[in-house]
Order: structure tokens, then C-alpha cells, then sequence
């Protein structure tokens, strides 16, 4: 029988990851799943350590309930993300995302709140409900169809993702990670706007409305995002009006929402600028 003290202990994780030791690395978050069955991250952890064993099967069958607890808890893009993820782990799939339209919608129609779960942020959790609640405003046919539009893009550190300036053929809706906004300023300056994260969208001027892009996006951190290209939003809107409608009206919002921080960090940076007298 093995010992209490020789068995795998999740701070040793890296450790054993390192080694490739991923026999101790699995019994390490299993144990840890134990103690704190809750933490979607260590599940996330997992599905991608079986994934290193081979065991795709495993590793589906983890995201899939992921998917389902991030619908829950009112974080859809993240379950969009995570069923474009399987769907790349098995492409024999067709009904996927339609799988994932009727689990959003069903969602909708609950009547009993989310589970609560602790989260580190509580606020920036509420933000990026916000933003997922898009996902709910599409009947199933028209959000089946969104989803399979959308493509989901990894961005390194400091990858430029738009440039102001250029015609816009994609909107995007960050998942995980960070991206910092710039626009030039008065001299021709790059002028540091705003840092958004999981939940914040961008892109969609230069879509919707046919504008140039209005500022430069570069990720602050390995990125995941969300992409929908123009081309795919008018082929949509051709079946299903209501799509261009929804977004149009659901980006002016949260625009309104937002262009006071935006307006308010031009004039300080503007003012910083300028010399005294």
C-alpha cells in the first residue's frame, strides 16, 4: 500500500509535468479534485494532461461538462471556446454546435440562478456575463448559425491583432487573457487607451458599419479570442435578419456604456501631454 507521504501532491504538479511524469501528475489533480470538486481550472488542467496521455476520449468528455458549467454560470463565449476545441479533437462531429445553441438556449429558459461558485474577480465576472449574454438573444437556428461561423484565434504576447487604420474584415470577443487599445494621438503618438479583458468585444465598427478600424489592439498576455468576419455576419444576415440587428444594437450599448472611459483617457493623456502654461 502506498504511504500517505509518498503519494503525488498537487503543489509538485509542475514538477511532475516537467518530468513527464503525467501517471503523478493525474493522480495529483484527481486527489486535489477531491478536496475541491468546483475548480473548473483544475478540470481544465486535467482534460489537458490526458490529452498528453492520449486519451482523447477523456479529455472531450471533461470539456464537454466544462462547457455545460461555464452555459450555467452565464459564461457562453468561454463554452463557445471550448466547443470549438472539441470539435478540432474530433471533427466527426456536425451536430456540435448545435449541441451547444440548444444548451445556451435552454439555459435562458431556466428559472433557478446559477450556481454560485467563488470567483477571484466577482466583478469582472459580471462583466463578462454581461458580454456572453449576447449569446442568448439569438433564436437556436440563428445562434446555431453564429456559432458555427466563429473561429477561435490564440494570440501571443504582444501580437498585433487589428491596426487602426485598415479595413476591418473581423469582429472579436476575448475569452481569455488581456488586450491593451492605442490610437494616435496628436503628434502621430501611439496613445494607450484602454486594457480590456474576458468579455470585452472589438472589431465590430469596423464590421458593422464599414468604418476603418478606430484604434490598434495588441494582446497583453497569451490571448484566446473569439473571431466572426464580415463576410460570414452578411451571409447570416441574409437567412436570418434579426442577427445584424442584435449585434448592431447589442455593440451600440455597451459602445454608450464605454465611451465615457474612452473619452476620459484621451483628455487625461492629452493633458499629461501638453506643457505646463
Amino acid at each position: 500500500m502506498r504511504l500517505p507521504f509518498l503519494r503525488p501532491k498537487i503543489e509538485h504538479l509542475d514538477l511532475y509535468l516537467a518530468r513527464k511524469a503525467y501517471g503523478k501528475a493525474l493522480a495529483a489533480i484527481e486527489a486535489e479534485l477531491e478536496k475541491r470538486p468546483e475548480d473548473l481550472r483544475l478540470r481544465r488542467r486535467k482534460a489537458d494532461l490526458l490529452l498528453k496521455t492520449k486519451d482523447i476520449g477523456g479529455s472531450i468528455e471533461i470539456l464537454q461538462d466544462l462547457a455545460r458549467r461555464y452555459v450555467e454560470d452565464g459564461f457562453h463565449a468561454r463554452a463557445v471556446a471550448l466547443f470549438k476545441e472539441i470539435l478540432k479533437l474530433d471533427p466527426d462531429r456536425p451536430q456540435i454546435h448545435r449541441e451547444l445553441a440548444s444548451l445556451i438556449r435552454k439555459d435562458r429558459k431556466e428559472t433557478t440562478p446559477p450556481p454560485l461558485r467563488q470567483e477571484e474577480d466577482p466583478e469582472a465576472g459580471a462583466r463578462e456575463r454581461a458580454a456572453s449574454s449576447l449569446f442568448t438573444l439569438f433564436d437556436t437556428d440563428a445562434l446555431e448559425e453564429v456559432l458555427t461561423s466563429t473561429n477561435l484565434r490564440v494570440y501571443k504576447d504582444g501580437d498585433i491583432i487589428v491596426t487602426e487604420g485598415e479595413d476591418g474584415s473581423s469582429l472579436f470577443f476575448v475569452v481569455d487573457g488581456c488586450v491593451k487599445v492605442f490610437s494616435r494621438g496628436r503628434q502621430g503618438e501611439s496613445v494607450f487607451l484602454d486594457e480590456l479583458g474576458p468579455g470585452a468585444f472589438f472589431g465590430e465598427v469596423a464590421v458593422l458599419y464599414g468604418k476603418p478600424r478606430t484604434a490598434t489592439i495588441t494582446a497583453c498576455s497569451p490571448t484566446t479570442a473569439i473571431e466572426v468576419t464580415k463576410q460570414e455576419i452578411d451571409r447570416i444576415a441574409r437567412d436570418h435578419p434579426q442577427v445584424r440587428s442584435i449585434l448592431e444594437q447589442f455593440c451600440e450599448e455597451r459602445a454608450q456604456n464605454a465611451v465615457s472611459v474612452l473619452v476620459a483617457s484621451r483628455r487625461s493623456v492629452d493633458s499629461t501631454a501638453e506643457p505646463p502654461g
